[in-house]
């Protein structure tokens, strides 16, 4: 039914064009695309159907491949979808230039290359069950697509600083070490993608150190912005010296040593352990008290930081009219577009948390299988955040572009 209904009315979509004639440039060559994604979607399907009646018979080469082209095709639809979402809401509050920089050609190009990119996985994670072979394909699409926009991205806001002339000279060094953190955490990505295909090879001590990495980089950042926040505060109320006595490079070493601090449970929780088809590293094994422990740690960091931020922004707000810092519109929207970001990515992290440790409190096991199930996913999301900051940068400098 689908194929029959579906393979036409694409073609007819695709050919006439019903209604686009109001619609821009891009926004049209938006909707083909999606039209064209959806077709090639469809022209299997005969060929999906014949291999549930008689099984599959064209061997591992062709199943790979189709498994991919499937993936390739779901993941453009998706992608296409959301470009066209955040197009018309940038026509609506007058920020279209941001995808005229881009140019539409190597817009699309880019979405096909992030799809292909995004469709690996599915071709090569071995396929253990299906719960598995699902969540293992998602966090290998996602990590890669992390890794591939991240590192140079983080590596360019690294070396050109952009739009950060307007900015005090520890605001740059926070921004500068949170650009480097997003580094150290997506730099292993490409490990954990190896471990995702092949299971964990590579010993305790590697599991423990990798852990101990990610969770530094992560805390870094979280306690950069969060600093950062303050900083901003005590600037608009002339409180600045509090920082100047302390020193840019002490703050720094503060902030590290801390983070090291509160990463070493990542050291004595993580274990390798070996399922039926698979090895993990993991800290889910753990005795039910560190968990407790870890997952309280984790919620009064998070909440207390996510609080900090917000109590520093209140008070922004309320001084807004003698605010220095409100004078250079591109510099304030950066700080402050960096800042809810991290609040958006890290809330479902910190509330996976606490319901996992209402579940251990309660021992309800139902509710701690759910929370250990999506922890993958919402840990993926806090990454995502290492990614999104150059992004970030890039859009300010367009809307500066613009402005100019």
């Amino acid at each position: 039914m689908f194929f029959l209904l579906g393979v036409p009315g694409n073609i007819a979509v695709i050919i006439l064009k019903p209604n686009w004639q109001h619609l821009s440039s891009l926004s049209q060559s938006l909707m083909l695309n999606l039209a064209i994604s959806d077709l090639i979607c469809l022209l299997p399907l005969p060929l999906w159907i014949y291999t549930l009646l008689y099984g599959w018979t064209f061997g591992l080469v062709a199943c790979k491949i189709l498994t991919y082209l499937m993936y390739c095709v779901v993941y453009s639809s998706m992608l296409t979808v959301m470009v066209l979402s955040v197009q018309r809401y940038l026509q609506v509050v007058n920020l279209q230039t941001i995808f005229k920089c881009v140019g539409k050609r190597r817009l699309l190009v880019l979405l096909w290359l992030v799809t292909m990119i995004l469709s690996i996985p599915a071709s090569v994670v071995p396929h253990v069950n299906k719960d598995q072979y699902v969540n293992a394909v998602q966090l290998c699409s996602f990590f890669l697509i992390f890794f591939l926009l991240g590192v140079p991205g983080n590596i360019a806001v690294i070396i050109l600083k952009p739009n950060w002339q307007h900015l005090s000279s520890l605001s740059q060094s926070l921004m500068l070490n949170l650009a480097i953190s997003d580094l150290i955490c997506l730099l292993p990505l490409p490990l954990w993608i190896y471990t995702f295909v092949k299971g964990w090879t590579l010993g305790l001590v590697s599991c423990k150190l990798l852990a101990y990495v990610m969770y530094s980089s992560l805390y870094s950042s979280l306690l950069t912005v969060t600093v950062l926040s303050v900083q901003r505060y005590l600037q608009v109320v002339h409180l600045q010296k509090i920082f100047d006595r302390v020193g840019k490079r002490r703050l720094l070493v503060l902030l590290w040593l801390v983070t090291m601090i509160l990463s070493i449970p990542a050291l004595v929780v993580r274990q390798v352990i070996k399922g039926h088809h698979w090895t993990f590293c993991t800290g889910t094994h753990a005795p039910p008290s560190q968990q407790v422990a870890v997952l309280l740690k984790e919620c009064l960091i998070g909440f207390f930081s996510i609080s900090v931020v917000t109590f520093s922004y209140m008070g922004l707000h309320r001084k807004v009219n003698q605010a220095a810092f409100f004078n250079n519109p591109q510099t304030t929207g950066l700080v402050t577009s960096i800042i809810v970001t991290l609040f958006v990515l890290r809330m479902p992290f910190y509330i996976t948390n606490v319901l996992g440790l209402a579940a251990l409190s309660l021992k309800n096991e139902a509710l701690l299988k759910f929370c250990w199930k999506i922890w993958n996913r919402v840990t993926a999301l806090v990454v995502v955040n290492s990614c999104l900051n150059p992004l970030l940068y890039a859009f300010a400098v367009c809307r500066k572009r613009e402005n100019e």
